[in-house]
């Protein structure tokens, strides 16, 4: 699955955090796929994403969280991943991390975080699409 030739149906924008912005994307198969871009994702950055990741996650169920960018997370933003894998599973779906640098998968390992885990957003997507 080509994601990056995928068209897609809504694509939006947070407000200009610290260390960069965020975005959604819903690709066709409906799965939201939101993109986390600051290098460093934060109690700052994470505050500000928190209601729309979930709005996407109670619209959809799923959602494909990358942190391809993120080469740090903080303990809100650890907070923020366990709450969204719960409600992903309260709502009959899954999230899914794609992307995350193996720094921050040492920290995940460390804190006993059991969230799944992608080494790309497609990966993610073939996931979710064909369990």
């Amino acid at each position: 699955m080509e994601y990056a030739n995928q068209i897609p149906t809504i694509w939006g924008f947070c407000r200009s955090c610290t260390g960069g912005g965020s975005g959604w994307n819903q690709p066709l198969n409906k799965i939201p796929v939101y993109s986390v871009t600051a290098v460093d994702f934060s109690r700052v950055h994470a505050s500000e994403i928190q209601a729309e990741l979930r709005l996407l996650t109670r619209q959809s169920g799923n959602l494909v969280l990358d942190l391809s960018n993120v080469s740090y997370v903080d303990s809100v933003a650890l907070t923020l991943l366990h709450n969204l894998d719960e409600l992903c599973r309260e709502n009959g779906g899954r999230l899914i991390l794609a992307g995350v640098h193996p720094g921050v998968v040492r920290v995940f390992e460390t804190m006993g975080l059991e969230i799944q885990i992608s080494a790309s957003v497609d990966m993610a997507l073939g996931l979710l699409t064909n369990p």
